[in-house]
């Protein structure tokens, strides 16, 4: 999601934060991220990782509401914590998701990560015009609040039928 003001300021700040300081964020924590997945647990952290993305979609509500009121001000704040935010559900997803895969089938991983890619892949292709036709139609809101609830319903599937390891949640 880009913006631009009449002077182009806030693209620039958008470009900025999110390039930049997601993947800084992304490479410092991922070591970190992977401890914290060998104390928590592939559940705990899956969790986690939703709760960051919730704070992401949020700071993104936050900021349109901020842009709509003409607090502009705040715009650098709210976009970086929601991106750094964005890059911490990023670090802490990868670590679970990578453990859980390889503990799939001993004989068969290269197979299960090819799969698993390519149902991302497919999952990928419709959300950008998805968005567009929710934007279009609705209002720029529509995607983050429509993410936000996916997230909560996500978090509420992973807390009630997932069980990887029995000394998880």
């Amino acid at each position: 999601m880009k913006w631009k003001s009449k002077d182009g300021q806030v693209r620039e700040i958008k470009d900025l934060t999110g390039n930049h300081l997601m993947n800084i964020t992304n490479m410092l924590f991922q070591i970190p991220a992977g401890r914290i997945t060998d104390k928590l647990g592939n559940k705990k952290t899956l969790i986690l990782s939703q709760l960051f993305g919730l704070g992401f979609f949020t700071m993104n509500i936050i900021t349109i509401f901020l842009w709509i009121n003409g607090i502009t001000s705040l715009l650098l704040i709210t976009l970086l914590i929601g991106n750094i935010s964005f890059a911490f559900s990023i670090v802490t997803f990868i670590p679970a998701e990578q453990v859980i895969l390889t503990d799939l089938d001993k004989e068969r991983k290269a197979e299960y990560y090819g799969i698993i890619n390519f149902i991302r892949g497919v999952g990928y292709i419709p959300t950008g015009y998805i968005a567009a036709l929710m934007v279009e139609n609705i209002g720029y809101l529509s995607p983050f609040i429509f993410s936000f609830f996916g997230v909560l319903i996500e978090i509420i599937f992973l807390l009630r039928f997932f069980h990887h390891h029995s000394n998880e949640i």
